[in-house]
């Protein structure tokens, strides 16, 4: 039948019957539905992986930052590093320009956060927490009161040796400086939707 269309084009006869334009319209539907599926996990696996990426990133420039205070002797500062934008850790230029994080903002309501495009990147200077806005929420379990969002924290492992709950730069030991989710979240997988 392919052959019998592309002799026909070639002799300038580009008229189709019904039944080869109704055959061609039905082929195509069938093809995209069935890689429509397939499409669609592959853009969440990239949201995935992207993110996942990005957190690795900076959870080993908050070990760089870690063992820069170690060599320098500076441990006992390291609290100050709390609400600082972990982004900054990171040479933008290893991320091929991260052209998703926006910078730092001052986020006061509801409505600065949704202007916000999808998968892009924000610190909150108000909260000091680095935020990022999600394509497809539906692929997480997540515990954020806003369903879109995921955000993130530098956090800071202590012993507590006077057991007071509360880091004491006299007694208490550093042993970790980490970023980490502010609400738990976990991927969802494919075949429980």
């Amino acid at each position: 039948m392919l052959s019998h269309l592309v002799s026909r084009y070639q002799n300038n006869q580009a008229r189709f019957s019904k039944s080869e334009v109704v055959l061609s319209v039905v082929l195509v539907l069938v093809l995209v539905l069935v890689a429509l599926p397939f499409f669609t996990r592959m853009l969440e696996n990239i949201e995935r992986t992207a993110l996942q990426q990005i957190v690795r990133q900076l959870n080993a420039a908050a070990k760089m930052k870690m063992a820069e205070y170690v060599a320098l002797d500076k441990l006992q500062r390291l609290p100050e590093q709390m609400r600082i934008n972990p982004v900054n850790w990171l040479d933008i230029r290893d991320l091929g320009g991260w052209d998703r994080y926006k910078g730092e903002v001052e986020i006061v309501e509801l409505v600065d956060f949704e202007q916000l495009g999808e998968q892009s990147w924000v610190f909150d200077k108000t909260t000091g927490r680095l935020i990022y806005k999600l394509a497809y929420p539906e692929l997480l379990i997540n515990e954020d009161p806003i369903n879109n969002r995921i955000q993130f924290r530098v956090r800071m492992d202590y012993v507590d040796f006077d057991v007071k709950g509360k880091f004491d730069t006299k007694t208490d030991t550093i042993t970790g400086l980490f970023v980490e989710a502010v609400y738990p979240y976990h991927w969802v997988k494919f075949d429980d939707r």
